[in-house]
């Protein structure tokens, strides 16, 4: 027999007894001298309801981010199913804000706040950059809750705070 087929043999057997021993782990946990091992949980973004009704089955535990969870200990029992799967998050706008040519958006504001009522053209011309640039950084601030828009449409500076060094 050949060093190669020992080795790889060797590796098969290694691999099937961890397999088996982590399958064993995740269904039943264990012990380990006085100690009990509690069984591997299965994390995942959503745990549909069929997939939540096999794994309660095999007494496997689990937890989603739907707040989908079952939990069988001796202590104490959680189970929780049926929680839809959660909609994707909202989309935070980039830092728009503290890039470079963000920077002058900000300044021309902090400079002149009455200015970010103006139209988007007219605070690219003062600050020197694109217009597509205003709308990102206003919406970045926004988000930030230094501007706010009002019912009429109208933007005004909340608060834009800057420290001498």
């Amino acid at each position: 027999m050949s060093p190669h087929v020992t080795v790889s043999s060797l590796l098969r057997a290694r691999i099937e007894s961890a397999s088996a021993s982590l399958h064993e782990r995740l269904r039943h946990g264990g012990t380990k001298g006085d100690e009990r091992i509690r069984p591997l949980m299965l994390v995942a973004p959503h745990i549909g309801p069929d997939l939540a009704e096999q794994l309660i089955e095999q007494n496997a535990p689990f937890l989603d981010a739907a707040g989908n969870i079952f939990i069988n200990e001796l202590e104490f029992m959680v189970m929780i199913t049926g929680r839809p799967k959660p909609s994707a998050a909202p989309v935070t706008p980039s830092a728009r804000a503290t890039t470079r040519k963000g920077m002058q958006v900000t300044f021309a504001l902090a400079t002149r706040p009455a200015q970010v009522a103006e139209p988007y053209r007219t605070i690219a011309d003062a600050s020197g950059v694109a217009l597509n640039t205003v709308n990102q950084v206003i919406d970045d601030l926004m988000a930030r809750g230094l501007v706010a828009a009002r019912r009429n449409v109208r933007r005004i500076v909340i608060c834009l705070w800057f420290t001498r060094s």
